[in-house]
């Protein structure tokens, strides 16, 4: 026994026609070992292809219908501005002459103003008066 060549007693026991033959069953279990790898790999590239194909065209589908909202939002956005936008101005106008008036509304429409900045016509007021409560009578 050669303890440099392990694999000198498992050569030992066996004779060259047993040899040849284990070689070949060898190279033919490497033969169908590459062939499954090559299916694989071709298995693969169909799979990596199929869900590329797929994306594209959700990618295109999303487009056309960013494209078709888009259009839809830019005439809602339009009649917006043509209609309704008078309507609330007028409105908060209306809501701002009110708080005028009665000076108890001034902190509920102050706690609109950063909502409806945009449509407020005067600027806000420096400080908001808060309501002042009736003092508790002494308990008895």
């Amino acid at each position: 026994m050669d303890a440099s060549d392990p694999q000198a007693d498992f050569l030992q026991g066996k004779s060259a026609a047993s040899l040849a033959i284990e070689l070949e069953e060898l190279q033919a279990q490497q033969r169908s070992l590459q062939a499954l790898f090559v299916v694989a790999l071709a298995a693969l590239v169909v799979l990596c292809l199929g869900v590329d194909l797929y994306l594209f065209k959700q990618w295109r589908m999303a487009k056309t219908q960013l494209a078709e909202q888009g259009r839809v939002v830019s005439n809602i956005a339009a009649e917006f501005h043509q209609s309704r936008e008078k309507n609330i101005r007028s409105f908060v106008n209306q809501l701002e002459t009110f708080a005028k008036s009665n000076r108890d509304f001034l902190p509920i429409l102050e706690k609109y103003r950063p909502a409806l900045n945009q449509y407020f016509t005067s600027p806000p007021p420096l400080a908001v008066p808060a309501p002042v409560p009736a003092p508790k009578p002494p308990p008895k």
